[in-house]
């Protein structure tokens, strides 16, 4: 048997050995672009401008972790009210974060809230969020003033603020004095 000659390869532009070479070096390229881009975001997590306008600043909105938080306050006003009247509690939260709690303290006995939890006979707590719609309620017929200690606590029990806050009671003279109804028998003759 005589063995055939064997068919060259006719050299190219590209032979199949070389073409080999090429994808690796494609793959590699490929593989090293990703981790350049993983990298990337890692570093700058806000973001890359890759392409930017000349004299211009990207617009980059702050992360919530670099946002500065403010501490939450206190405005109290005196309030006032008729015997035997709710009263609003005259209490604004600024910068609340939601989760804040006001102890109330010096009260009067017998004095009561639309929300919040009784501590003892003169003391009471209150969630933040419920300051805006909470009422108190002096002990019946109870005219005068009560000067009550408010203090500000934070979720983990740290004390932001403490005030103090006038709560007062008076009687109203407009129900003192009736209406008067005149019969038409009682009117004056012209």
């Amino acid at each position: 048997m005589q063995s055939r000659p064997r068919a060259k390869l006719q050299p190219g532009p590209i032979s199949l050995r070389s073409a080999r070479g090429y994808w690796r070096i494609w793959i590699l390229f490929g593989l090293l672009l990703s981790a350049g881009i993983v990298a990337t975001a890692l570093l700058f997590p806000e973001g890359v401008w890759l392409l930017s306008m000349p004299n211009q600043r990207p617009m980059v909105a702050p992360s919530p972790e670099k946002e500065e938080r403010r501490t939450p306050t206190l405005s109290v006003h005196t309030a006032k009210a008729s015997i035997n009247q709710p009263l609003p509690l005259g209490i604004i939260l600024n910068d609340s974060a939601g989760e804040e709690t006001l102890v109330f303290s010096g009260f009067v006995e017998g004095t009561s809230f639309s929300a919040g939890t009784a501590l003892s006979a003169t003391r009471w707590s209150m969630p933040g969020r419920d300051l805006e719609k909470a009422f108190i309620s002096a002990p019946e017929n109870f005219v005068g003033i009560m000067q009550v200690t408010v203090t500000l606590y934070s979720s983990r029990q740290e004390i932001f603020e403490t005030k103090e806050v006038r709560f007062e009671w008076n009687i109203s003279h407009k129900g003192d004095k009736l209406p008067v109804q005149i019969s038409p028998s009682q009117r004056l003759a012209r």
